[in-house]
């Protein structure tokens, strides 16, 4: 199946000013020479963004980077990885993100390393279940190092907003609303009661889907939603995700509870001391929100598992 990029976006893969900047660079940084020929394929694509592998084949042989180009203006996400790859997270790290190549603001393309090796995701698909638990203290190691030692970002993420957000988007869950209104108000009663957490670097979308496993390097990619937040919320969208992994994947929502489990437990020796007390919130916000988003792709079945796991989490 081709996958679909977004008209504007792909006329920026279609400019002889991308051709010329990418051969610049490629010549720059390992002196290729002029290039022959140049392979481009998507590989994700959203409304305001795309993903790309590059294949540049030169007289010095073939070398293969990710693109990333926006609708906008996100050299912030540049010069995040710049700076984490400075801080402890780069090539030399086990835990680690790509490293940024370069930043092409006229066109608002991202260059960066193409990282070789199976995503968590690839490891639930065609792993054991050894091999799901290793590779979950390995992401569960990631972040917890990330929360701990990551420079956090000014631009913060606020939970009261989340939850009038959420509070607008059950409106429209038809025969789930009133299911959804009931979690809501709960969440809505707790959170007036939550302790207060020191926020710390976020990823903002940490799923198994971000996680690759490269030899010794657990590298996590896409940081476009990395802010400051709980550190509860990194964790949860974890746990839910791996959840729902195991309900598409293995078709047993109990498959993956111990891998849960080890990521948890992994997290916790490597992350900031009391991170996960609003773990529980967080975790039934993910499922409303994955509700939603479930209605939204004609899946009611896993939209009504979702609301239903969001309502027993808050009566716990």
């Amino acid at each position: 199946m081709t996958l679909a990029i977004p008209s504007d976006l792909m006329a920026t893969l279609e400019r002889e000013e991308f051709r010329e900047a990418l051969e610049r660079w490629c010549v720059s940084e390992w002196h290729s020479g002029a290039t022959q020929e140049t392979r481009i394929q998507p590989i994700r694509s959203r409304p305001n963004r795309c993903t790309v592998a590059i294949v540049v084949k030169s007289r010095t042989g073939q070398h293969e980077l990710i693109g990333k180009i926006y609708a906008d203006d996100r050299a912030d996400v540049f010069d995040t990885m710049r700076r984490l790859s400075r801080d402890g997270f780069g090539t030399a790290s086990d835990h680690s993100v790509p490293t940024p190549f370069g930043w092409l603001p006229a066109l608002r393309v991202r260059l960066e390393e193409k990282i070789e090796g199976l995503s968590m995701n690839d490891v639930i698909r065609t792993g054991r279940s050894p091999d799901w638990t290793t590779a979950a203290e390995r992401c569960g190691e990631w972040l917890g190092r990330f929360h701990r030692t990551a420079r956090r970002p000014e631009r913060g993420h606020d939970l009261a907003a989340k939850l009038a957000h959420h509070r607008q988007a059950t409106v429209r869950m038809a025969r789930l609303r009133q299911k959804a209104e009931a979690v809501l108000a709960q969440l809505e009663e707790a959170v007036a009661r939550a302790p207060v957490v020191v926020p710390c670097a976020g990823h903002g979308r940490y799923i198994p889907d971000h996680v690759l496993f490269s030899g010794r390097r657990t590298v996590v990619i896409d940081l476009d939603q990395h802010d400051a937040a709980d550190p509860s919320r990194d964790v949860a969208g974890f746990l839910v995700a791996l959840q729902r992994r195991a309900i598409q994947l293995l078709c047993d929502r109990h498959a993956l509870d111990s891998v849960s489990d080890a990521f948890v437990e992994a997290y916790t020796a490597s992350g900031p001391p009391g991170a996960l007390a609003n773990l529980r919130l967080y975790r039934a916000l993910a499922c409303l929100r994955w509700a939603w988003r479930d209605l939204n792709k004609q899946t009611p079945d896993l939209a009504e598992f979702m609301v239903d796991e969001a309502l027993r989490l808050m009566s716990h």
